[in-house]
């Protein structure tokens, strides 16, 4: 019999190939082919997919506003990108690989210690102990301590389950990188470990390489998500603070009613009218609100024979600014009826 790994020559009673160390039996047949797991992939997205065709659908139907819907949908994908995905990754990581549910591998015993002792590991790791520990339950369990000269330490045990089937568990210790730290840190240590590390794994668990590709999938995706959910919360924050601070402070009020044209009263601009027929005009305004502002006009109208001052309520919105006439004075008097404020407007205008 050949290794299916390296083409070495093995006895047919061996588990692991003596040359390359890689297990003999094929562990496709437990594992789901790429093309199973990208169509699983797929099928864990229909369901997202038929939630917002709906909530889109029921939006639609009660008239909901177009930019309403797209905030809340934002909303959703943010907590799914920040919340949700990496907790549930970093509960799967831990689940499989700290807490011992790792996938069931046919290893013997003696095999770990033959593979740490065997080059390039006997270099590198430090065996500290072996041996076998009981349960509670009575069962034994077989274990070796050791730790990587200067890197992590762990303890790798092969456990029986209810079915004799020996499953390999790693433990950290606590000063290592499997100590959880809670969220998406557990993940990303995992996937970080170092490469030594890495490679006894792949000695002792055939399913690792393939387990480890999908979980740098995973990390990678939710990454990308991460960055897009940020990104989000910031343009959205971004634009609140231009839409409320921004327009507020770079306003000019008097500005704005200079170029502002009375249609009533022609088609100039209220500022040209007041240069032409107002002498020694002078402006200033009042804020009353952050929409709302009082504009006040004072100067020499001649064909008023008298100093006159007009008050202006200048209003803002989203897309507009509107402006009215709201008091003048002259002679010494305060008028705000209709019939006066177009008097003093049309001598502006000089109509």
């Amino acid at each position: 019999m050949h290794c299916r790994h390296c083409g070495a020559e093995i006895p047919e009673d061996a588990s692991f190939c003596p040359n390359c160390g890689q297990a003999v039996s094929t562990p496709v047949e437990q594992n789901p082919s790429a093309a199973e797991i990208h169509h699983g992939g797929t099928r864990r997205f229909l369901p997202v997919l038929v939630a917002v065709a709906i909530f889109l659908a029921v939006a639609m139907i009660i008239g909901m506003e177009f930019e309403g819907t797209l905030l809340i949908l934002a909303f959703a994908f943010c907590v799914y990108a920040l919340v949700i995905k990496p907790r549930t990754l970093a509960r799967r990581v831990k689940k499989r690989l700290v807490e011992g549910t790792a996938i069931p591998n046919q290893i013997e015993y003696s095999t770990i210690s033959s593979i740490l002792r065997d080059e390039p590991y006997s270099d590198k790791v430090i065996i500290k102990s072996e041996g076998l520990m009981e349960t509670e339950t009575g069962q034994q369990i077989g274990f070796v301590e050791a730790a990587i000269k200067g890197g992590v330490q762990f303890k790798l045990k092969l456990v029986p389950d209810s079915t004799n089937t020996l499953k390999l568990v790693l433990e950290g210790s606590s000063t290592s990188k499997w100590e959880l730290e809670g969220g998406f840190q557990v993940a990303k240590d995992y996937l970080e470990a170092d490469e030594l590390y890495q490679s006894i794994l792949h000695k002792l668990l055939p399913d690792y390489v393939e387990q480890r590709t999908q979980d740098e999938r995973e990390v990678k995706k939710t990454k990308t998500y991460r960055r897009v959910a940020t990104a989000m919360i910031v343009a959205f924050v971004g634009y609140v603070i231009v839409a409320t601070l921004v327009p507020s402070l770079i306003r000019n009020p008097v500005s704005d009613l200079q170029d502002i044209v009375f249609e009533d009263y022609g088609t100039m601009t209220l500022g040209e009218a007041v240069d032409s027929t107002v002498e020694n005009a002078r402006w200033s305004s009042e804020k009353v609100d952050n929409t709302h502002y009082l504009v006040t006009l004072s100067g020499f109208q001649p064909d008023l024979f008298a100093k006159f001052e007009a008050t202006f309520d200048v209003e803002y919105t989203d897309d507009y600014v509107y402006a009215s006439i709201s008091s003048v004075t002259y002679n010494g008097e305060t008028y705000m009826d209709i019939f006066s404020l177009a008097i003093v407007l049309g001598a502006i205008y000089g109509s």
